[in-house]
């Protein structure tokens, strides 16, 4: 909102086009909504459990027309028709004809400079829930009973080691998904990424915290097993995170998987993060 603040009495506003964006995500993601994971660096998904509703928003800040497809077929159910709204140059706001999904895809050409809100309902998802990024978890290996941890607690580019369970923000990690079951493993104390060294591709390759690069040797998809535990596989490589040879205080490692217990790692929940520094 806009007031020319010409002097005291002067109460007329003009509504500006930035605020028209902003409601497109203010007036349908609402307090309660679970962020959820979507590979587009240009939209937004959340979903309400209690409602059963979805919403997608999604800009294309280009100049010309572009296209989104996105898969949720993760979901159980879904409800066929989208309901959609939009701000562009000569839209405020505007809500649409309704849309249906081809199949569980969300498919729609968005205009050049706009802004575009979907909304789903009849949503329902009965697989895991993934993990909220504010929480933090130790990784404790099944084989040795050690927990993932920073050499000496460094707050820079440092190896990754696995000691004994304690109360450190090194030995404290957040999972933060980017989609298709992939996360950035996200040190609490230092704020850096679990990576492997030089993106190496090589069984045995050193672990070590970095700072986000975007670079898939950061990324981990995280397989659920029988227990409880998780088997964390690197993208880049296709390698797994373990111990070599189970053995107590050996250094994790990517490796090939085996399904020993060295590359089983047991969340354990620690501390949620309630306030977030800035």
């Amino acid at each position: 909102l806009r007031n020319p603040q010409l002097d005291e009495t002067t109460t007329a506003y003009t509504v500006n086009k930035k605020y028209f964006v902003m409601a497109q995500y203010s007036r349908f993601l609402r307090p309660g909504y679970r962020i959820i994971a979507l590979n587009d660096p240009n939209a937004v998904a959340a979903w309400d459990v209690k409602t059963g509703t979805v919403v997608v928003v999604t800009r294309n800040g280009g100049n010309t027309d572009t296209q989104i497809s996105y898969d949720l077929s993760r979901f159980t159910r879904l409800g066929a028709t989208v309901t959609m709204y939009r701000t562009s140059p000569t839209e405020d706001l505007a809500k649409l004809p309704p849309t249906v999904l081809t199949g569980k895809r969300l498919t729609a050409i968005l205009p050049a400079k706009s802004v575009t809100t979907f909304v789903l309902t009849g949503a329902a998802y009965k697989g895991v829930s993934g993990f909220d990024y504010h929480d933090y978890y130790a990784l404790v290996n099944r084989a040795d009973g050690l927990a993932l941890d920073v050499v000496g607690a460094s707050q820079t580019s440092a190896a990754v080691t696995a000691s004994a369970r304690t109360a450190g923000a090194s030995q404290q990690w957040s999972l933060r998904g980017v989609g298709g079951g992939d996360y950035k493993v996200i040190n609490r104390s230092s704020g850096l990424a679990l990576d492997v060294n030089q993106a190496s591709t090589q069984p045995g390759a050193d672990l070590i915290q970095y700072p986000d690069n975007g670079g898939n040797n950061q990324l981990w998809h995280l397989t659920p097993i029988a227990g409880g535990a998780y088997t964390l596989i690197n993208r880049n490589s296709g390698l797994v995170l373990g111990v070599s040879g189970g053995v107590a205080g050996a250094a994790p490692t990517q490796m090939k998987g085996d399904d020993s217990l060295a590359q089983q790692w047991q969340l354990v929940p620690t501390a949620k993060e309630v306030m977030r520094k800035g």
